[in-house]
């Protein structure tokens, strides 16, 4: 993020920082309608999405996702330009971040970076490579929508005068070569492409792109709305299926074996607070002065591990440490922890304790 912020404040000049108020309405919203028209209206599940608006300038596109998508978070590539976009984003905007504050950017659970239009201001290759580093190895998001400037070149890249494409105190136009972005996010894990041609703006085509990130765990027998965050951490055997609202924190590593079944609503958690030291906020920002943004002295990373052939019930909750050998059954309901899965045994049966306990009736209630 320093690096970012630092190539940023001393590389660009002050007259090439530009804000999208410049820009006419008529054109921005055009240009905003054509999009989400290429890229946005490919998910059906937007209601289960949370974006991050990558240089939301005027707001006018965020100000469209916050009727569609579950958060809308937005951020821009300077210092200025934040500051403007809290003028336009903060009465519907989830929250307007500074990219350069070196966020723990998984607490966010960033589903998709948007970047419409402002990679054609960044000022050049470096500045766009190291932005891609942001987004692929620091925020990590299943899905990345941008759109470019393509160039037909045998460079990796080109650049068009201010003065020939936009108004005065705008940065220059980056052009970029589709095969050249294509591979950089190829190299970063996002293998699955969706690529269509828009306008071509006096000569320059746009190019509206959709990554998707190569997952490591099996998808094919997913139902609706699971989840797993840090799913580099989660690996998973041939034939395992997993059943609607699944989710999974794999920070700390989650191994599940082959031909295992999870049912609905299974909470998998490999992490877990310090709760020993009183002196540690348990939800301290990434300011704390105490553990100055490093979470993991305030956090426990302790694998999970489910064998093969294992049968996890409905809303049964997993938490760090636990290890649930092969062929086991855990019925519906039932808290797994690291203390009490020690006595598991290949093949066991474990249901939660249904003895019932009668509080009160309701003729006696006062």
């Amino acid at each position: 993020m320093d690096r970012l912020k630092e190539f940023w404040d001393k590389e660009v000049s002050k007259e090439h920082k530009h804000f999208v108020s410049e820009m006419s309405q008529e054109k921005k919203i055009r240009q905003v309608d054509s999009f989400i028209y290429n890229v946005l209206d490919r998910f059906d599940n937007k209601s289960d999405i949370t974006a991050l608006d990558w240089g939301c300038g005027g707001g006018l596109l965020s100000n469209e996702m916050t009727r569609a998508f579950k958060k809308v978070y937005v951020t821009d590539i300077s210092d200025e330009s934040i500051k403007e976009a809290i003028k336009y984003c903060q009465g519907f905007a989830d929250g307007i971040i500074n990219p350069y504050n070196g966020h723990d950017w998984h607490r966010f659970n960033i589903d998709l970076i948007v970047a419409y239009a402002v990679i054609w201001h960044f000022p050049g290759l470096d500045f766009f490579k190291k932005t891609l580093d942001i987004w692929t190895n620091k925020i990590k998001p299943k899905h990345i929508a941008i759109q470019i400037k393509e160039i037909d070149s045998d460079k990796e890249c080109a650049s068009v005068e201010t003065a020939g494409y936009y108004k005065t105190g705008y940065l220059e136009g980056l052009l970029l070569r589709k095969d050249k972005v294509v591979s950089m996010f190829k190299s970063n894990g996002y293998s699955n492409v969706y690529h269509n041609v828009g306008e071509t703006q006096q000569g320059v085509k746009l190019g509206y792109y959709l990554f998707t990130k190569k997952t490591s765990f099996n998808k094919g027998s997913m139902g609706q709305h699971c989840k797993v965050i840090y799913d580099e951490n989660f690996k998973c055997g041939k034939g395992s299926t997993y059943n609607d609202y699944f989710w999974c924190n794999a920070r700390g590593g989650v191994t599940i074996g082959q031909n295992t079944l999870i049912g609905p609503n299974v909470t998998i958690l490999s992490t877990n607070h310090v709760i020993k030291n009183i002196d540690i906020e348990q939800n301290a920002n990434d300011n704390n002065s105490w553990c100055k943004g490093d979470s993991s002295k305030r956090v426990i990373f302790d694998p999970v591990t489910i064998g093969n052939d294992v049968w996890i019930g409905a809303g049964v909750i997993i938490l760090s440490g636990s290890n649930i050998p092969d062929k086991c059954v855990i019925g519906a309901g039932c808290v797994i922890t690291k203390s009490n899965s020690r006595g598991l045994k290949p093949g066991y049966i474990v249901v939660p304790d249904t003895k019932l306990r009668v509080l009160n009736t309701r003729a006696n209630i006062e």
